[in-house]
């Protein structure tokens, strides 16, 4: 467990546990800035932490810096200004060999569904400006088997997806695919995403 935010101030300690019952604190002050609505990935037997913010009252301090670390004690800072835009609350996953960040929300509070990849943590490459499905933050991404599969988020502050799936083959062609009610395919260069919407909850939040 790295950063987060305790109601009163930006976090930046690391902690571990062998069984999640007894946890032992690693680093009380890892050498990335406090923050929270960062991602946090197991790659290549490295711990990333990516993006996030630190946002005073009336401020938007977000990031978009990538470090590693094997031990959660020395980190090395992989990319101090990754090619993709300050954001927070995006999705991370390591898939395929490669790190991918998803969407999110920027510095403009816009909401975003951009996809990129690494290998390294240094050299990124864009591989969609524009995923087909609705830009977000607050979601999750995780590898399920050949596929890199995205779940839930909130596209507004209002309105939450109770379960939105979509799933980025490893290997695919470009080709045209027929779409309906419940899977909607959608071809935007390579790779091809697959996204079903299960259910939405467009409810207000009370209070």
């Amino acid at each position: 467990m790295a950063g987060g935010y305790d109601y009163h101030k930006h976090l930046n300690d690391v902690w571990s546990s062998e069984d999640g019952i007894t946890w032992q604190q690693v680093s009380d002050h890892a050498s990335w800035t406090a923050r929270s609505g960062h991602a946090v990935v197991a790659f290549n037997e490295q711990i990333w932490v990516l993006a996030g913010e630190n946002s005073p009252i009336g401020q938007s301090i977000y990031f978009n810096d990538v470090w590693a670390s094997r031990d959660g004690r020395q980190w090395e800072q992989l990319s101090g200004s990754a090619p993709w835009c300050k954001r927070t609350s995006a999705a991370a996953a390591a898939f395929n060999s490669q790190v991918f960040v998803l969407g999110g929300v920027s510095e403009s509070n816009t909401y975003l569904n951009d996809v990129w990849s690494t290998a390294d943590g240094r050299q990124w490459s864009e591989l969609v400006s524009a995923a087909p499905w609705s830009a977000r933050w607050g979601f999750g991404a995780a590898a399920l088997k050949d596929r890199l599969v995205i779940m839930g988020g909130s596209a507004l502050w209002t309105i939450c997806d109770a379960a939105v799936v979509c799933v980025m083959p490893l290997k695919s062609r470009l080709r045209h695919l027929q779409s309906n009610p419940l899977m909607n395919v959608m071809v935007m260069g390579e790779p091809v995403f697959k996204s079903r919407e299960i259910a939405r909850c467009p409810t207000q939040i009370e209070g």
